[in-house]
């Protein structure tokens, strides 16, 4: 279909039109050059580690540390290290494989939200991005539903090197211009494109970071250096996108690649790049400021305040999943029940396993039910495998209790 974006009725900061064109019209000197990671896959302990090894002490000008947007996808991670991450400054966000065997729904999508919310310390209108990896088809589908869920952004369609096309609203669709081996049709008004920007080789070929079709570290880093000078700092200053996987991460050598890179734009650039989240791109695209503003701009400050709700998360065991929360554990495996709105909190049939040498102090009732768990008398509470082996603690005026959490 032909593009052709209004710009008269297309403004921000609800609106922005497809264009090299910088929200702002600032001169380029004076636009921040925006440097974003990403990370996509299951969010484990062992994944959250290695994510640790990206360089920590990399700078903003603001003072305020790399900032990383963890696309996490909807099985095998496990919570407690969703919120490990969030307490962390990462910014949380959706991954989701839409294949011919995985519809996705919006049902799915909600719920998706509602299980951050509910076994996290989480709020899920924190939760403003979203990915989808997969059936191009089956993603249009999805697109005409996920606008009423209030998402603010999406990041999954790969663009030219050689396009620099800032991120723009889909109140108008997609051009063609954007990547012509899209299928996805129709107008998504309010929801925001962030590009992932791919890389450009030395014979004109393309690829991203996460691609394993470069030949050494040494030449990976070369052309990470000449695409982020030549092609964004150096031309219109377009978002630089990293956009890794947890796989990828378990390579030593390439994290060790990534930090150079990133201790060599701080060096080369100065003080004009900033390494942001998704999201306070998108806040800086609805209200762009130039670089002189930047340092006492409320988008950019990195104040944390946030704290992990428990310092020893219950182990949630079922048949088929595992994971750490410290919200109680569901009766059933919540994954299974990712096409509900809900999660249930009562089922006839119990999806938890039995611990291999039973409960310990207690009985189990789909979960162990600990001796005197819901009184103040003298008992045994749950310790991190969900058996009941930690003996209450007694304090004056209220008895005996759990104090394990």
């Amino acid at each position: 279909y032909s593009y052709h974006c209004n710009e008269d009725n297309c403004k921000l900061p609800k609106c922005k039109c497809f264009s090299e064109i910088n929200p702002g019209l600032l001169e380029t000197k004076d636009i921040p050059q925006f440097v974003l990671i990403s990370i996509d896959g299951s969010l484990t302990n062992k994944s959250l580690k290695y994510q640790n090894n990206i360089i920590q002490d990399i700078k903003s000008p603001n003072g305020c540390p790399v900032m990383i947007t963890n696309f996490v996808t909807d099985t095998n991670s496990d919570f407690f290290e969703i919120e490990s991450a969030y307490v962390k400054n990462n910014e949380i966000a959706f991954n989701l494989n839409a294949t011919n065997n995985n519809v996705i729904s919006p049902k799915m999508v909600n719920s998706l939200r509602n299980l951050v919310d509910k076994l996290t310390n989480i709020d899920k209108n924190e939760i403003n991005g979203f990915r989808f990896i997969g059936n191009e088809k089956l993603k249009t589908n999805i697109y005409h539903d996920i606008c009423d869920l209030e998402y603010l952004y999406d990041s999954s369609f790969s663009t030219s090197p050689l396009n620099n096309f800032w991120p723009f609203t889909l109140d108008y669709g997609i051009p063609i211009e954007f990547n012509p081996k899209l299928t996805v049709s129709g107008v998504y008004p309010g929801l925001w494109e962030v590009p992932i920007y791919e890389l450009l080789n030395p014979d004109n070929s393309t690829f991203t970071v996460w691609e394993p079709n470069v030949d050494s570290n040494e030449n990976l880093l070369k052309i990470l250096k000449n695409n982020f000078l030549n092609l964004h700092y150096n031309n219109n200053r377009t978002p630089f996108t990293i956009t890794l996987t947890k796989q990828w991460l378990e390579q030593d050598q390439k994290i060790e690649t990534i930090n150079k890179f990133l201790k060599w734009v701080v060096e080369e650039t100065k003080k004009d790049t900033y390494f942001i989240n998704y999201s306070q791109l998108i806040e800086w695209m609805k209200n762009p400021i130039g670089l002189s503003n930047m340092k006492n701009s409320n988008i950019f400050k990195c104040e944390n305040n946030r704290e992990i709700s428990c310092k020893n998360p219950n182990l949630c065991s079922y048949k088929t999943a595992s994971f750490k929360t410290c919200r109680e554990c569901p009766i059933q495996n919540p994954y299974l029940e990712a096409n509900l709105d809900e999660i249930p909190e009562s089922s006839p049939e119990c999806d938890k396993k039995i611990p291999e040498d039973g409960c310990g102090n207690g009985i189990w009732e789909c979960g162990c039910k600990c001796l005197n768990d819901d009184n103040n008398l003298d008992g045994y509470c749950l310790d991190v495998f969900g058996k009941c082996t930690i003996p209450k603690v007694y304090k004056e005026d209220v008895g005996y209790i759990c104090d394990n959490k």
